[in-house]
């Protein structure tokens, strides 16, 4: 545990959140849990972290760790006959709060409990204090959709305000998503928040609800609170992710929100961004009539691969009033954005391409877009395109060979405020 005599390393502010609850509400906190890497903050949880060493000394440890950012106590009537959580991890948690190293400590209120319920709940029997009174307890609305995504907003809340804080002016704020399946979310310094999203999809794909009524939400909750605790900052993102959301990801920080967005493009860790100085992605496009009954728009985005053949062979589409395609200049059938200043050309190519093609086709209500390119791109594209009606999304499938075909994802919708 170190030498008490010593002074305590600061809190590292992009640590983990460590819950402190009682076993019968672990269905509670699982979903808890969830909600809160899900918007960007990592969890310890002792069924998930404790290894085999004695659990009293473990959570000990895990407590004064630097990299342990937040205590969050997740208070039910139980709480009451716990030993460790009364002697144990309250007063380590309350303790360390006060120690002004960086750590905050949070309690949430759980079975429908109000303020009054807090003093003898969490009665602590080496204690005098009266956590009701000293400390900020959390307590959904009535109204609140949500119990889990009230108490996480708080939470995050609060890490971005000491981030921004602490931070020197120039520092991005540092987001990373993992948004597929087979990507391992993995805990580092330095990353203000880490989106975890990799339990809501099937290899790359989520079902179009979880798009639509649950990540998007999400997306656009840590972009207000980013916005609203980090005033002025850049935000630099980087992570393991489908098309889809790094279109969702460009769309909810679009340039008329005013926060400067950038992605670290692998596998060269270049910086992209739209704010580069453009060169000629050595692109063109062309706008296609198709059905005149039709009020959609398909755009082809054909950077890596030929969308077109598993558009082709993909059911349920609507009639297309318009086809806009974009590709190589040239005859290659493959674009090289060997350059930030080559990709972000493409971007600005094609957003302005797309608005051409709105211009020409007003009759037009809903954008249809298949892309196949870098995800960075995808990021700078979604920029782009606000005020330009709902536009939908695919991620493609190949699970069944051939050319594929492609399955909807998130729908991006005005406004993003």
């Amino acid at each position: 545990m170190g030498d008490p005599s010593q002074p305590a390393a600061a809190t590292d502010l992009t640590g983990k959140c460590f819950l402190s609850y009682r076993r019968s509400q672990l269905e509670a906190v699982k979903v808890l849990a969830q909600c809160l890497r899900e918007h960007g903050v990592p969890t310890y949880q002792d069924l998930d972290d404790l290894g085999s060493e004695p659990t009293v000394e473990a959570l000990r440890t895990a407590l004064d760790d630097p990299s342990t950012a937040t205590g969050l106590i997740w208070l039910s009537t139980g709480v009451k006959d716990s030993p460790v959580i009364l002697q144990e991890e309250a007063p380590r948690i309350f303790r360390r709060g006060r120690s002004g190293d960086g750590f905050r400590a949070h309690v949430a209120l759980a079975d429908g409990l109000d303020y009054p319920d807090v003093r003898s709940i969490l009665s602590m029997p080496d204690s005098l204090e009266d956590p009701s009174a000293t400390w900020n307890i959390i307590k959904p609305p009535a109204d609140s959709p949500s119990v889990y995504l009230h108490v996480a907003e708080q939470v995050v809340r609060q890490r971005l305000a000491d981030l921004h804080k602490r931070l020197p002016a120039s520092e991005p704020i540092r987001v990373r998503l993992y948004a597929h399946a087979q990507a391992t979310p993995a805990f580092e310094s330095g990353t203000a928040l880490t989106l975890d999203w990799s339990t809501r999809f099937r290899h790359r794909h989520a079902t179009p609800s979880v798009w639509n009524d649950d990540l998007a939400p999400t997306a656009k909750r840590v972009k207000n609170l980013i916005r609203t605790r980090c005033p002025g900052r850049r935000v630099l993102a980087d992570g393991h992710m489908t098309i889809a959301t790094a279109l969702l990801l460009g769309r909810v920080f679009a340039e008329p929100t005013g926060i400067g967005l950038t992605w670290v493009q692998m596998p060269s860790r270049a910086n992209w961004s739209l704010e580069t100085v453009l060169e000629n992605p050595g692109l063109s496009a062309r706008l296609d009539s198709a059905n005149a009954h039709g009020r959609d728009l398909a755009m082809l985005v054909n950077i890596r691969a030929n969308v077109e053949p598993a558009v082709k062979a993909t059911g349920s589409l609507p009639a297309f009033r318009a086809i806009l395609r974009i590709g190589a200049t040239d005859s290659s059938g493959m674009v090289d954005l060997n350059t930030p200043g080559r990709a972000a050309g493409a971007a600005r190519f094609i957003g302005d391409q797309l608005r051409l093609a709105r211009q020409h086709y007003p009759v037009v209500d809903r954008i249809h877009l298949f892309f196949s390119g870098p995800v960075g791109l995808a990021m700078m594209v979604g920029q782009q395109l606000n005020a330009v009606g709902p536009v939908h999304t695919y991620e493609h499938n190949q699970e069944n060979g051939g050319v594929g075909v492609y399955e909807p994802a998130v729908v991006l919708r005005d406004p993003v405020a």
